[in-house]
């Protein structure tokens, strides 16, 4: 469940005002449902979406149903790896349907997610491949031999 602070609807407002009864002890006999969603949410979001002023909500809000037609139109689009790695990691059909974002915004999401972190360190692991060397897992990968050396001259060695 993604809890934006907020109930979305009158529906759901009335819902969580029955959880938070729940929870208060005050409500007789409620539903699984209610008291599932009473375990397992803690009172202060419960409250949150309780609270939540319902004039302006919608009755209910409807979920979009994606037609036959436009989910082959996407699957085509996407036939590629690179393109369907990049829809996937944008969001995929559930942000199409639920956010309302076209293709194009998804796709573009996805290849913003796949970029590499700038402030994550590279790999500077070092491994050995052979006695007396060490390789430098860096880009580009580097080999020094280390015969007769501390392992603190190996890095001022590396360093300067």
């Amino acid at each position: 469940m993604n809890l934006n602070e907020k109930a979305v609807s009158r529906a759901q407002q009335r819902f969580f005002g029955m959880v938070r009864a729940t929870q208060k002890g005050e409500m007789k006999n409620p539903s699984d449902e209610v008291s599932k969603a009473a375990d397992s949410i803690t009172k202060s979001d419960v409250k949150k979406f309780a609270k939540t002023k319902y004039k302006g909500l919608p009755n209910k809000v409807e979920v979009k149903e994606m037609s036959a037609e436009l989910r082959n139109s996407v699957a085509r689009q996407t036939a590629s790896r690179t393109a369907n790695r990049e829809f996937r990691s944008g969001g995929g059909y559930a942000a199409m349907t639920q956010k309302g974002q076209s293709l194009k915004q998804v796709r573009s999401q996805g290849r913003t997610n796949l970029q590499p972190n700038k402030f994550q360190a590279p790999n500077v692991h070092n491994y050995s491949v052979k006695p007396g060397t060490k390789t430098y897992a860096g880009n580009p990968s580097m080999t020094f031999k280390t015969e007769g050396k501390t392992f603190r001259e190996f890095m001022k060695f590396c360093e300067g």
